[in-house]
């Protein structure tokens, strides 16, 4: 891989690495959570978005709220209506 060419890939799955845990966070660095396309298999704009969408998951999680999208919310608006 040469990333000094620059890529515009993130990471493609091989029999290598499938099974590969893609860090999101570092060690002795509390409270930081990386997203993109470098932090999740293949690539795109919506892989990254994917990978923030995630992260929100994970933080609603531990804080013990429900993760909601605006999608829901306007369904069950209408629903209510």
């Amino acid at each position: 891989m040469n990333c000094a060419a620059g890529l515009a890939d993130g990471w493609y799955i091989t029999p290598d690495n499938r099974k590969q845990t893609f860090f999101r966070t570092l060690p002795r660095l509390s409270g930081l959570y990386m997203v993109g396309q470098w932090t999740a298999p293949f690539t795109g704009a919506a892989i990254a978005a994917l990978s923030g969408c995630q992260l929100i998951q994970l933080l609603c999680n531990q804080i013990e709220k429900v993760f909601v999208t605006e999608e829901q919310n306007r369904s069950e608006a209408r629903l209510a209506a």
